[in-house]
């Protein structure tokens, strides 16, 4: 039996995210980094699933937040990540993660995890700057 029919590799060398392998039930990604542009970063939520990020290589900072429903103002969270960490973000939580240049990291998540089953609003200056005062 040759090496490919026992298992298979996947690699992504390249900046941003990749789906690497994917299943009938969960699909797994690699992030590497990739500048933030002119419209910041974009935080997300899944209605349905959780959603599970590793970091490999590097530093980076997960961004979590709860939105007020009265006011609808966003109060943020950030923790730097550790290394062979599981970080289970649950469904229903508002979330990004920020890459510096050595960053890699796999991300795992159910299969057809998208922005059909939930939705993302790009950060103000105001809020990126309250945010990046915390790394």
């Amino acid at each position: 039996m040759s090496e490919k029919d026992l298992y298979e590799k996947y690699y992504h060398d390249k900046e941003g995210t990749k789906l690497v392998y994917g299943n009938d039930d969960w699909w797994v990604c690699m992030k590497n980094h990739k500048p933030i542009g002119e419209k910041l970063f974009q935080m997300g939520m899944h209605f349905e699933t959780d959603e599970i990020f590793v970091l490999t290589e590097g530093k980076a900072h997960l961004v979590t937040s709860e939105e007020d429903p009265v006011t609808k103002k966003h109060r943020f969270r950030v923790d730097e990540m550790e290394k062979s960490v599981v970080y289970n973000v649950p469904k229903n939580v508002w979330h990004y993660v920020i890459t510096n240049e050595d960053t890699r990291m796999i991300i795992v998540e159910a299969n057809g995890t998208s922005t059909e089953n939930g939705k993302s609003f790009y950060v103000t200056k105001e809020q990126y700057d309250e945010i990046m005062a915390e790394i």
